[in-house]
């Protein structure tokens, strides 16, 4: 599949991936007034928020998942003017992976990811006190 879609179509497709589950695990702890969902939502999707998970994501990764990783890190882009430039490629290396497991229909791999992204940014207590 990899070979069939390009790393920034899985990234383009990941970054959307990922707004959903982020999004919904925003309203899940409680943060339902409008001005608290995107600055909240952004600890999560921003480009330094990820290129944190990258770092740390490798350990519980398989052979696969680390490849397609590393061609997303890898691929020719444009970047932002207000994002440093290792960090929008790390983030573009997470965000492929998303969209990856998401065209293999591997939703529980995506959720295990997104879990491990939350608990490294907020800590584990915060998967814990979910509501619902």
């Amino acid at each position: 599949m990899e070979t069939e879609v390009g790393s920034l179509a899985l990234a383009y497709l990941g970054d959307a991936v990922l707004e959903i589950y982020i999004r919904e695990y925003v309203i899940s702890i409680g943060k339902t007034k409008i001005d608290q969902l995107h600055k909240y939502a952004v600890k999560f999707v921003s480009a330094k928020a990820q290129s944190k998970i990258y770092d740390s994501i490798q350990i519980i990764l398989s052979d696969e998942e680390q490849v397609i990783l590393k061609k997303g890190r890898n691929a020719k882009k444009n970047i932002p003017k207000n994002v440093e430039m290792v960090d929008y490629r790390k983030s573009t290396g997470v965000e492929a992976l998303l969209g990856y497991l998401f065209l293999k229909h591997d939703n529980v791999r995506i959720k295990e990811l997104v879990d491990y992204m939350i608990i490294t940014i907020e800590g584990r207590e915060s998967i814990e006190n979910r509501k619902g």
